[in-house]
């Protein structure tokens, strides 16, 4: 179970975020799942928590975590935040809608070390329907503490690269984005 200190629910369901050849990984009480990530389903709240364990390829000989990693861990919980949105990149490039990086931040506030577990958090700071600007925070497991935070900034364009409105072009993916931002404008004040 995740710190209080990051709004997750005790009762909720974990499912797989991904499928690895690192084995299973066990959370007492929980089934196991065949991957070393898992992700907590938040409930009444606009982000989303996934949990990673860190592995050893991700750490440089001082065994803490390379710096480029922290920007994997925001992809990897933005792909993931997006299909649970039900906007999975698959489905928005069959749509004809990609969504590129236009600006990565990271601000780095203590270590993380192989085999440590972290919380990474994301949510929606500010959408207008032509760019979405995400938050991120990665916290240790076990006590809370923030390893990284940062933030991202994507556009939205078509197959030929010219910008497009969400809000025209796909109005439900538009409204899920709208309400997301809504609500968490809403819960942090």
């Amino acid at each position: 179970r995740l710190s209080g200190s990051i709004g997750v629910e005790p009762r909720e369901r974990l499912v797989p975020c991904s499928r690895s050849a690192a084995g299973d990984f066990f959370i007492s009480g929980e089934r196991p799942f065949p991957c070393h990530r898992q992700i907590r389903k938040v409930k009444r709240l606009s982000r989303r928590t996934c949990r990673h364990k860190v592995q050893y390829y991700e750490t440089v000989q001082m065994g803490i975590v390379h710096h480029s990693n922290y920007i994997r861990w925001f992809e990897e919980s933005r792909s993931d935040y997006l299909a649970y949105l039900g906007m999975d990149y698959d489905k928005m490039e069959a749509a004809g809608v990609i969504s590129p990086v236009l600006t990565v931040e990271a601000a780095y506030h203590s270590m993380t070390r192989y085999g440590e577990e972290v919380s990474i958090e994301v949510t929606v700071k500010k959408y207008n329907g032509v760019k979405i600007f995400l938050g991120y925070h990665i916290r240790d497991k076990k006590d809370g503490t923030l390893r990284c935070s940062g933030q991202t900034s994507h556009c939205f364009l078509n197959r030929e690269g010219k910008p497009l409105s969400l809000k025209k072009e796909k109005p439900e993916w538009h409204e899920i984005l709208k309400r997301e931002c809504e609500r968490a404008q809403e819960q942090n004040g």
